[in-house]
């Protein structure tokens, strides 16, 4: 659930030239799980360490009204993506669209 450019683990994290804190946020129908919560705390850490901010993605329109308590989780940025295909969970959609994301 959390991306994070790190290819050899006993490298420091600073030594990498770009890094994004990008936390896939999972719900059931606009309620956060105990997961998400978990990997919120995580990246805030992470985020913390390495100089950049968290940066959540919820995907489906029936997420958004998680939009406005994600800030309480330490998350600086919160991107919505929205699409028919999208609102029910279907994981491989889920992965497309977060890989354009990155990619753009």
């Amino acid at each position: 659930m959390l991306r994070a450019v790190i290819s050899n683990l006993q490298s420091p994290i600073t030594n990498y030239q770009t890094i994004m804190i990008l936390g896939l946020i999972d719900h059931d129908g606009g309620t956060l799980n105990g997961v998400s919560l978990e990997m919120l705390t995580f990246g805030r850490e992470l985020a913390a360490d390495a100089g950049e901010e968290l940066v959540a993605v919820v995907v489906g329109e029936n997420g958004r009204s998680l939009l406005p308590s994600l800030a309480d989780y330490g998350v600086e940025t919160a991107v919505l993506i929205t699409h028919d295909q999208l609102d029910e969970y279907a994981p491989v959609a889920w992965a497309h669209a977060l890989a354009q994301l990155v990619d753009d």
